[in-house]
C-alpha cells in the first residue's frame, strides 16, 4: 500500500509538517504512523534510484552491442626519425651504379650495414656507389608521392643473405635510397611485417615535413616488398 502524501513532502517546511501531523491524530482504526511523510519519502527516492541504475545499466549494454569496438593500434616494430644531412648527398642522384667497395668505408651513420662482403654503399671520389657483391644497380625512389610500385633494383643472392630482410629494408631508408621526405625530415615506424619463403612486406606509416611559405606535415603509407628467389626490391604505394 502506497501511503498518503503530506503537505511537507510538497512544500517542505517545518511549518506544514507539524500541521500535516496534527491534523491526521485519530485517523482510522489504529491511527497513523508517525513520520509516514518521511517513510513514503525514503521509499520513493529508493523506487527511483533503483530503476535510474537498472535504465543506465540498460543504456550501456545498447551502446556496447550497436558501438563497434575499436582496435588497438598495434605498436611499432621499429621508428625511423631521418633528416636532411645525415649522408653527403648532392640531391641530383638518381642512380646508383654497382661497384666494387671491398676497400671502401661506409659513411659513419651506415656503419652497422657492413657485411662481410664490405658497405653496401659508400662515397667514392667517382660518386656514390654500391657494392656489385650486394645490389645490381639501383634507382633512388620517392616514397612520399604515393602511385604505382616502383622498381629499385635487386639484390644478389650472396648479397641478400648477408642480412636479414628486415635490416635490409631498414637500411634503404637510412641509405636515402628510398627517399621519405620532400625537404627536411621524416618520422617512420615499421607497422607491420610478413616474412613468407617468397617474399619479405615490410608496412610503414608515417609523416614527412616540408615547407611552402609556411611548415607542413603529409602522411606517409608505404610498403617495401623484396623477393626471397629474384632478390628484386620493389615500393608500393598505399592509401592506408
Amino acid at each position: 500500500m502506497v501511503p498518503r502524501l503530506s503537505i511537507d513532502f510538497y512544500k517542505g517546511t517545518g511549518k506544514a509538517r507539524k500541521k500535516d501531523q496534527a491534523g491526521r491524530k485519530g485517523c482510522g482504526k489504529g491511527g497513523c504512523r508517525k513520520g509516514l511523510d518521511r517513510d513514503f519519502a525514503d521509499w520513493l527516492a529508493g523506487a527511483l534510484g533503483e530503476r535510474v541504475r537498472g535504465f543506465v545499466f540498460f543504456l550501456c549494454l545498447l551502446g556496447c552491442r550497436l558501438m563497434p569496438e575499436e582496435s588497438p593500434k598495434p605498436p611499432c616494430l621499429v621508428q625511423l626519425h631521418l633528416e636532411r644531412g645525415t649522408l653527403p648527398w648532392q640531391g641530383d642522384e638518381e642512380s646508383l651504379e654497382p661497384a666494387d667497395l671491398s676497400g671502401a668505408s661506409a659513411p659513419p651513420f651506415l656503419a652497422d650495414f657492413t657485411t662481410k662482403l664490405g658497405p653496401p654503399l659508400a662515397f667514392t671520389a667517382s660518386g656514390p656507389r654500391v657494392h656489385a657483391g650486394i645490389f645490381s644497380r639501383l634507382e633512388r625512389v620517392d616514397a612520399t608521392r604515393g602511385g604505382p610500385a616502383k622498381a629499385i633494383g635487386s639484390f644478389t643472392r650472396e648479397g641478400l643473405a648477408q642480412n636479414s630482410p628486415r635490416n635490409w629494408v631498414l637500411f634503404l631508408l637510412r641509405a636515402e635510397i628510398v627517399q621519405s621526405y620532400a625537404h627536411t625530415e621524416s618520422h617512420l615506424c615499421l607497422e607491420r611485417e610478413r616474412d613468407t619463403p617468397e617474399e619479405y612486406r615490410a608496412q610503414f606509416s608515417g609523416k614527412h615535413i616540408y615547407f611552402t611559405n609556411q611548415r607542413n606535415e603529409a602522411p606517409l603509407r608505404f610498403d617495401l616488398l623484396i623477393g626471397k628467389s629474384s632478390g628484386q626490391i620493389l615500393l608500393e604505394g598505399r592509401t592506408r
